[in-house]
Parts: structure tokens; sequence; C-alpha cells
């Protein structure tokens, strides 16, 4: 028996509601991360990693290492429970989209692996770039034979910062790729209530 296409659309609505929660919920995380004030402790979540005038010395890319991996985390986390969760709300709402569900959840365990993997070459990738950029920073003060000031690499302009704005940008790009296969899913339920 098809379901009523009020009751379809009410669980497109829900989905939707569902998807957009989940989404703005990392795309917040992801930007206080990269633009909060960084702090001390090992709790804070910025990708900026030492605080205003530090004294101690720079620790290098280890820090945003360490916070870009655990956002890559909780996206992996949260996007995954949705995903699911959204497969099977599609193949309860609609039968004819069982097979698109059967293939999606065969998708993902086929390629999770795969795609986990190439998710983990990003730090490296990020970290030549971090390399990259404090060469430019050190070349630049050499020939301008101005004092450096870590204080001000953090300063929006500064090195430091550009590339946390960078790392960032890569979160969300990375988010987007997660978030696909369960946008396809939902835009085929939508597709199919328009029927």
């Amino acid at each position: 028996m098809a379901k009523p296409p009020g009751a379809l659309a009410s669980k497109v609505r829900a989905l939707e509601d569902e998807f957009n929660r989940v989404r703005c919920t990392l795309v917040k995380a992801i930007a206080v991360s990269g633009v909060a004030a960084p702090a001390r402790n090992n709790r804070d979540r910025s990708l900026l990693p030492q605080p205003e005038g530090a004294t101690e010395p720079d620790p290098g890319f280890a820090p945003f290492q360490q916070r870009y991996l655990e956002q890559q985390r909780q996206m992996a986390l949260r996007t995954e429970a949705l995903r699911s969760h959204v497969r099977q709300a599609v193949a309860a709402a609609s039968p004819r989209l069982v097979p698109l569900t059967s293939m999606d959840a065969v998708l993902e365990r086929m390629l999770g692996a795969r795609e986990q993997k190439l998710m983990g070459t990003v730090p490296v990738v990020l970290e030549r770039r971090f390399e990259q950029l404090l060469a430019a920073h050190q070349l630049e003060q050499s020939v301008a034979q101005q004092a450096d000031d870590p204080a001000w690499w953090r300063q929006p302009g500064g090195w430091q910062h550009r590339f946390a704005k960078e790392l960032e940008a890569a979160l969300l790009a990375e988010l987007d790729v997660r978030l696909q296969p369960v946008t396809g899913m939902m835009e085929a339920l939508s597709n199919e209530g328009e029927k």
C-alpha cells in the first residue's frame, strides 16, 4: 500500500530538518575551531594553537593536526549516524527506493574504509601547506629585515591565521563530501513524493 502524499512530504521535511540540524552543528563546530580565541587547555578545539602573547615556543603543526583529526572524527560519527538513519527512513517511507538504500549500504561497506584512508591523508597535505606558509613568512621577514613577532602570526593577515582559515575550508569541503550520499537519498525521496 502506497504512503499518502502528505505523509511522505512530512517524512521528507522531518529528514530535511534532521539533516540541517546535523550539518549546522558540524559547521558551527568547524567555524568555532577555526576562529575562536585560542586557549591554553587541551580541551580547547581552536585550530589556532597558542594564546596571544604566549611565551612558550611555537609547537609547529602538531596542535593543528590534533584539532583537525578531532573535527574529522566528530564529522565521521555524526554523518555516519545520519546516513544510516536516512537510509532506514527512506526505505520505510518508499518501497520503490529500497534498492537505492540497499545500494547505499553496500557502497558504504565497500568504500568506507577507502574513504577513511583518503580522508586520513588530508592532514599530511595540510602539514606541507603549513610548512610552505611558514617558509614564505620566514623569507618575507628575512627580506624585510624585520623582527618576527609570533603573537602576530595568529592575527588576521598572519600566516597561522591564514592557515587556520584554509583548514576550516578543507573541513567544510570534507563535510560536503561526507553528506553527499545523504543528500542523494533525500532528493530521491523528495522526487518520489512529487510523482
